[in-house]
């Protein structure tokens, strides 16, 4: 994941964003919860406001960097392409070792 290849200046959608108005800087999951864990690259969040400046970020990516690993940084929600990163329940009901 630290290579620059993997991900050039992008990053994946982590289903966790922020409001606006009074709710800005307030970031919940897409169920509504609040994170009990953060991971914010260095300076982040940030807010930066110079390609939307209705909203700003609002959408938190999971942002590779080359040496730094894997950090959240607020992003424009729909300013670039973003792969997803997302958690699903397993619901089949299927019993473990058992055939389809």
């Amino acid at each position: 994941m630290d290579s620059p290849q993997c991900v050039p200046n992008y990053g994946f959608w982590i289903g966790l964003q922020d409001g606006d108005g009074a709710d800005e800087g307030v970031y919940k999951w897409g169920d509504g919860t609040t994170p009990c864990y953060q991971n914010w690259a260095k300076d982040n969040p940030n807010n930066n406001v110079k390609k939307n400046a209705t909203s700003g970020q609002d959408c938190v990516q999971l942002w590779a960097r080359p040496g730094k690993g894997l950090l959240w940084d607020d992003e424009y929600c729909d300013y670039r392409p973003k792969g997803i990163v997302c958690q699903f329940i397993d619901e089949c009901g299927c019993e473990l070792g058992a055939s389809v």
